[in-house]
């Protein structure tokens, strides 16, 4: 029987080079990038059931990374100098973008699966829509197509949604005409590595939780700092270390099971919210999430006030206080 293999991908993103343009707060420049994105460093990794790693790839994208006005708005710009020492000492190489995806295709055929954690990005939003990019950017059209993705990100910014994609959800990765299985390990760690009380206790404990303190914390990082008992690790935020911890996440994975085509929408939900693991099983860590809940409220006063969700989390506070 062949041995199967397993590919590992990470990108890491910035947007349209006119976005700190029109973007007037954080807020709306976040909103493009997740829409719009551009791959500026891909990473991933070939490996077998157990871990053994065949191949490691880490490309820096000529066409967006050294283009300033593209990559100027990435959330970690900032990483510019890291990447260029890496660059100087070999452990990045510089590429097209069409020789990247040339070597990713042959991998990916050469692969039995491909994961990403949160693989609806990688393979549904940001390779695609920097395929298309590219593709506009060496036509003669290019200043026309950019001009109506303009208009398209200030509609964004207005609120309109531009993501939509009935196919969104089906576990396979399309790209110049071909097709490849595709699993979510954001979605199987959720299922199988971290959906245990341990876990929740552990977040609890530690402030792990996301942004409004209603769900858990299920991120890469947070997932492979409990998996691996590396409780001070820091994700790098770069394509092929950040594809390496989720490949050893993967390896965790299939200990337990065959991975298959899978992709799972809202996987942090797996975990249920933090409300009512408190109330029901463990009251002890009420204070803790107290705590997290109104730092969210004081830090975030007046946002998004007039939707359903300010008011669930005000009223989510108020009988945790209460008791009622």
């Amino acid at each position: 029987m062949r041995k199967k293999f397993y590919l590992t991908l990470d990108t890491e993103t910035a947007t349209l080079p006119f976005a700190n343009e029109i973007a007037k707060t954080a807020s709306e420049k976040q909103k493009i990038a997740i829409a719009k994105p551009l791959v500026y460093d891909i990473g991933w990794t070939i490996t077998d059931r157990i871990g053994n790693i065949y191949k490691k790839v880490n490309y820096l994208i000529q066409e967006t990374f050294f283009v300033p006005n593209v990559f100027n708005t990435a959330y970690y710009c900032n990483k510019r100098p890291i990447y260029m020492k890496l660059l100087a000492d070999g452990f990045v190489t510089a590429k097209t973008w069409n020789d990247a995806i040339e070597e990713l295709l042959n991998d990916l055929d050469y692969c039995d699966i491909a994961t990403a954690y949160n693989a609806c990005f990688d393979f549904k939003k940001a390779i695609p829509f920097t395929e298309t990019y590219i593709q506009h950017l060496y036509s003669a059209d290019y200043n026309e197509w950019e001009k109506q993705q303009k208009k398209k990100c200030k509609a964004i910014i207005k609120g309109k949604n531009e993501a939509e994609n009935p196919e969104y959800l089906t576990p396979v990765f399309k790209i110049r005409g071909f097709e490849f299985p595709i699993a979510d390990l954001w979605g199987i760690a959720c299922d199988r590595l971290i959906n245990i009380d341990k876990y929740r206790n552990y977040c609890l404990e530690n402030g792990l939780l996301t942004a409004s303190a209603i769900f858990f914390k299920t991120s890469a990082e947070t997932a492979f700092q409990y998996l691996m008992k590396q409780y001070d690790f820091i994700e790098n935020h770069t394509a092929l270390s950040d594809a390496e911890i989720e490949a050893q996440i993967l390896t965790k994975a299939l200990k337990k099971g065959k991975v298959t085509p899978t992709i799972k929408p809202f996987p942090f939900r797996e975990l249920g919210k933090t409300t009512d693991y408190v109330n029901e099983k463990q009251p002890k860590y009420k204070e803790n999430l107290v705590t997290a809940l109104r730092k969210y409220i004081e830090e975030n006063d007046g946002y998004n006030k007039k939707s359903g969700y300010w008011t669930n989390i005000c009223n989510t506070y108020e009988t945790l206080v209460t008791g009622d």
